[in-house]
């Protein structure tokens, strides 16, 4: 989630479809992987070495309800003015994403520019409502939604900091 910011930020592009993000808290994370490793050594989950033909107990960690597109798309908007961001479909922003993780030059940038399609949006909301082998904590809830002031922290940490191609520039 953080590279798409930082290519819309880059870009000053902001995508314009209501799609879900995938973003949790890593305090959030940790504490369902412990959660997750304590109910494999009681017992509670399958073990994690597994008989010949058997299937792995596969979940998926993200948070319900969590930062969806209209909050990042304001955001980027806020930091960068308004009128100085300008709107694009997600087929349109799937071929600037390629484009500048080309540029970058790095394996990794290259590697990452498949990541994001036309159909990007419907993936996501595809995934992140699938229930089936998504774990939610029974000791720790769903994360407290993100607010506004942490992230345009974020966002500034992203635009000031982050860097797509391997330290060689800003």
């Amino acid at each position: 989630m953080e590279v798409f910011i930082k290519v819309s930020m880059m870009n000053k592009v902001v995508v314009n479809e209501e799609i879900p993000m995938d973003f949790a808290p890593v305090s959030y994370i940790t504490d369902c992987m412990v959660e997750v490793l304590q109910e494999y050594g009681s017992g509670k989950r399958k073990p994690l070495v597994l008989k010949e033909g058997e299937e792995p107990d596969f979940i998926e960690i993200y948070a319900h309800k969590g930062l969806k597109m209209s909050q990042v798309r304001e955001a980027i908007q806020s930091f960068f003015g308004k009128d100085h961001v300008r709107d694009v479909s997600m087929a349109e922003f799937s071929k600037i994403f390629r484009e500048t993780m080309e540029a970058m030059g790095t394996s990794a940038a290259k590697t990452l520019r498949m990541a994001v399609t036309p159909d990007w949006g419907a993936q996501v909301s595809t995934f992140m409502f699938a229930t089936e082998k998504v774990y939610t904590s029974p000791k720790h809830g769903p994360p407290p939604p993100m607010d506004k002031t942490y992230l345009m922290q974020l966002l500034k940490i992203i635009h000031e900091d982050m860097l797509l191609d391997g330290g060689k520039s800003a």
